[in-house]
């Protein structure tokens, strides 16, 4: 009897064993493919490049495989939204028998990259896919962000391979940046080779998934991990030279310390009201002291380097009389205004449908064919009207909901929607892939009522 014991102990150990070994493969295999979501990849459409990664439009398929496999579940509020918004694009069907066949496929394009993400919630996630998803954001960061660090440093020091290397399988010319040679490089010549400005909102999440994921990669050394991947994606940011990016992630660490320290439900709240004062009162001082050493750091350092290129970019639009003061309609913040001017003409002449998922250089010719609003709640209040904006702020909303339940994920997505007030963000896939993804889990993970499963 011993010996059946023995043998039956070792067939389980071995079954567990192999359990594990599948579990663990399914993992690997659905972090990578969120990861390869999160790559940026482009096409040219009439000289301007389009965002085009929707990987995750196969997620259907792809979690039919067995160890992948996932519910598909039918979600009335979500397929009730996405029929309105469709009724949106087929009442303007009627008035493109007058249009070219390019203006028409155009708007038939946004209007399927629009309604892609939202069908992702039709997927009923696994609450580990959570962490997997983190896991993936993190990885795209450190790939993205070790390739800048290696070519802003080849590249100061003189080292041109790297930098050749990639304009050789970008196809790019080296005088689309700075000239023939690579002799006196500048730092503004850096934005356009190095830096990024659409790619900083991502950098902000995986910087807050980081800080407040209570797992990483691996159990042991959590504190040197988070260190580790804090250092490389925080001078990821500062390489995407990009004032969106630091203004964005500067305006996500101040709710950080209001939520914290000074909101209704903020964690010293349990605490007396002498002990609770004293922290409040030092976390005020840390923030002044760190705004002084910030601008005794410009005012001393600000003609060297990076600085100097945010200190010019911070300073000029507060300097009336130059080209690049606020009001100036050629200037970063006056083109914006006019963008939006555009905007709100638009949709106050058609309310209901806005312009039925069509952008700002499909509706006026002066845009020659390219161009965007160049802020995300804009962009999507043209295409789809009041009544289409309101549906997608509710999602936004909801989503939004889900985030404050994870640290990680809240300050992280505030820190996008803050950067959605000067870019696109969920527009661009892998922004919309954030967006599907974290509405999928919004509803697998809170309990919400009225959904037939199949």
């Amino acid at each position: 009897f011993q010996a059946e014991d023995g043998i039956r102990d070792a067939q389980e150990s071995r079954g567990l064993g192999d359990v594990y070994k599948r579990q663990t493969i399914s993992n690997i295999v659905v972090c990578a493919l969120f990861f390869l979501c999160l790559l940026q990849f482009s096409l040219k459409i009439d000289g301007t490049g389009v965002s085009a990664n929707y990987l995750y439009m196969f997620f259907p398929f792809i979690f039919m495989i067995p160890s992948l496999e996932r519910r598909l579940i039918f979600r009335r509020e979500v397929a009730l939204i996405i029929s309105v918004l469709t009724i949106i694009y087929l009442l303007r069907i009627p008035f493109e028998i007058f249009e070219s066949d390019p203006k028409i496929l155009r708007r038939f394009g946004s209007f399927l990259v629009f309604i892609f993400p939202l069908t992702l919630a039709f997927i009923e996630f696994k609450k580990r896919d959570l962490y997997l998803f983190k896991m993936a954001v993190l990885l795209v960061c450190i790939f993205y962000g070790i390739h800048k660090m290696i070519l802003f440093f080849t590249l100061i020091l003189g080292y041109e391979y790297y930098f050749l290397l990639e304009i050789s399988l970008r196809r790019d010319g080296i005088g689309n940046f700075w000239g023939d040679t690579l002799d006196g490089i500048k730092t503004i010549n850096l934005k356009g080779i190095v830096g990024s400005q659409r790619f900083g909102f991502m950098y902000i999440f995986g910087l807050f998934i980081a800080l407040f994921e209570p797992r990483l990669f691996f159990k042991r050394a959590l504190i040197y991990q988070r260190i580790f991947l804090f250092l490389i994606i925080f001078f990821s940011c500062i390489l995407t030279f990009s004032r969106a990016t630091i203004v964005a992630l500067f305006l996500a660490a101040i709710y950080l310390i209001w939520r914290k320290f000074f909101s209704r439900n903020n964690y010293t709240a349990n605490l007396n009201f002498k002990k609770s004062l004293k922290i409040k009162v030092f976390v005020i001082v840390l923030s002044i002291l760190f705004v002084v050493f910030i601008s005794w750091l410009f005012y001393f350092y600000g003609d060297v380097g990076i600085l100097s290129y945010y200190k010019t970019r911070f300073i000029q639009p507060f300097l009336i009389g130059t080209d690049s003061f606020m009001t100036n309609p050629n200037s970063s913040e006056g083109y914006r205004v006019v963008l939006i001017s555009y905007v709100i003409d638009y949709v106050t002449l058609h309310p209901f449908t806005g312009s039925a998922y069509q952008g700002l250089s499909l509706l006026f010719d002066e845009f020659n064919g390219v161009g965007s609003v160049h802020n995300q709640y804009f962009d999507v209040f043209l295409r789809v009207g009041t009544i289409g904006f309101g549906l997608w702020a509710f999602l936004l909303f909801r989503i939004f909901k889900f985030c404050k339940t994870d640290n990680a994920l809240l300050f992280g997505f505030v820190g996008i929607l803050f950067y959605g007030l000067v870019h696109e963000t969920f527009k661009l896939s892998y922004g919309s892939f954030i967006f599907g993804v974290l509405l999928s889990f919004s509803y697998s993970l809170m309990k919400v009522r009225d959904e037939n499963i199949h």
